[in-house]
């Protein structure tokens, strides 16, 4: 009897072992291909400088491949989740980075305005199929109580990848040319291609383990269900459900969420695509300082997605008076208020700056920029989901993220007419009058 409980436990212990160097395996190839997209996606910001000099291109020009990639970036995200549940992720993904890597290459060959806008746009939209491929691999991987903690490490490898970049894409734009850029992402997509299509499992299941599967853990904790083996759901959730477009589009406070994540966004994706360009003709940077102050806006993104999440949630503990009493999405959005007088103070010292500005100042500006921003935009995520009904927080985050891709696009094309038109100084007087309109947005926020 006991040797029998002992190998049972043996079993157990093996299973579990198994399991977890499967799952540790999974998570660093995801990790890793991840990282590799965005490094991609990070490229071409970095290659700005050198397509105007070496191609027949401008800032419009540029505009347009830009607000291209973003446009089906979008697109591709309405119906990625769908498609990409209905095809086995040890395949989908793998292709996924495969079909990404020879878009990668096309563009690097192209010669032609045309032909940049075609092969940039058809990876944005490639690229808008990887995340969703990625949460669901990591909902049947990961166990109930430590999803939370794998998604943000998961989420970090687009952090990595922004610090990667301006350290090592400069260089070989300086040695080799803007174009070897490209073709050294088309190999690392194609060495992430196979190591996932080789060590990607689609979940526990397949290799005997259904017992691990989170997908499962979370069906067994799901509501009571009625006779037709479907979730109950009270009147309250089947009324928020009917009414969520009314809840969601049509209410004061969500729309003042969704303008103002539009316009973190739109900031976000500009100084990401644009900062490196506005340096080196405005400031007199040279190509590799440039680069390694948007350094400083990702090391500050990092650090404010962190800080802004621990501090707004230690001061809601802080200021209830009964531990029992829920969260109020008031209380994140005047944190959030504080943040955005910090984007627009942090903006405005940056817009004073002379050509011949000190470096420390305006890596210390892009880093508080990349603190504020990135920080709201982690608030206002959490407020959109906090702000509704449970029964519809999918849908509301869902609407506030197409308000951030109306940004994305428009960071694009939008800002190069700018450029053209007016010149730098009139571009971070917008992004400044942006700042303060930000924090009006959710000072606005407050009285509802």
């Amino acid at each position: 009897m006991v040797s029998t409980q002992s190998s049972k436990q043996q079993d157990q212990h093996d299973h579990y072992r198994r399991y977890r160097s499967r799952f540790y395996i999974i998570m660093v190839c995801i990790f890793i291909s991840y990282a590799s997209l965005v490094v991609g996606r990070r490229a071409f910001a970095f290659c700005k400088p050198a397509m105007l000099q070496m191609e027949d291109l401008d800032e419009t020009n540029l505009g347009w491949i830009t607000s291209g990639f973003y446009l089906t970036y979008a697109i591709s995200k309405c119906f990625a989740g769908i498609i990409a549940d209905s095809f086995s992720s040890r395949l989908f993904y793998p292709v996924c980075l495969f079909v990404s890597s020879i878009f990668c290459a096309a563009f690097a060959m192209s010669t032609q305005f045309y032909q940049l806008v075609l092969f940039w746009s058809l990876e944005g939209l490639i690229q808008g199929f990887a995340w969703p491929t990625c949460g669901k691999l990591l909902m049947h991987w990961c166990q109930s109580d430590e999803l939370a903690t794998w998604w943000s490490f998961l989420s970090g490898s687009s952090n990595v990848s922004g610090l990667i970049s301006p350290i090592l894409l400069p260089i070989i734009i300086n040695s080799y040319g803007w174009r070897w850029c490209f073709y050294g992402t088309t190999l690392l997509l194609v060495m992430a291609a196979v190591l996932n299509f080789v060590c990607l499992v689609d979940s526990p299941i397949d290799i005997g383990l259904s017992q691990y599967d989170g997908v499962i853990q979370r069906q067994a904790n799901v509501s009571p269900k009625n006779k037709n083996n479907e979730p109950k759901k009270n009147q309250d959730e089947l009324d928020d459900q009917i009414n969520w477009l009314h809840i969601v589009v049509y209410d004061p406070l969500p729309n003042f969420l969704h303008l103002s994540y539009m316009i973190c966004t739109f900031l976000e994706k500009s100084l990401i695509d644009w900062t490196q360009l506005y340096l080196m003709q405005d400031k007199n940077y040279t190509e590799v300082s440039a680069a390694a102050a948007i350094g400083s806006f990702d090391i500050g993104g990092i650090t404010g997605t962190l800080v802004a999440g621990y501090i707004s949630d230690s001061l809601l503990n802080w200021r209830r008076k009964d531990r029992s009493e829920p969260l109020s999405a008031s209380d994140r959005v005047f944190f959030t208020m504080f943040i955005a007088g910090i984007c627009f103070i942090a903006f405005l010292i940056l817009l004073l700056q002379p050509s011949n500005a000190d470096m420390v100042i305006v890596h210390v500006s892009l880093f508080f920029l990349g603190c504020t921003i990135c920080g709201i935009i982690s608030l206002l995520g959490v407020v959109s989901m906090e702000s509704v009904p449970a029964s519809i927080a999918g849908r509301s985050h869902t609407v506030l993220t197409l308000f951030g891709n109306i940004g994305g696009i428009s960071s694009g094309y939008p800002v190069s007419l700018v450029i053209k038109m007016f010149g730098w100084t009139q571009v971070i007087r917008l992004f400044t009058g942006l700042a303060l309109v930000q924090t009006v947005f959710t000072i606005s926020e407050l009285t509802y």
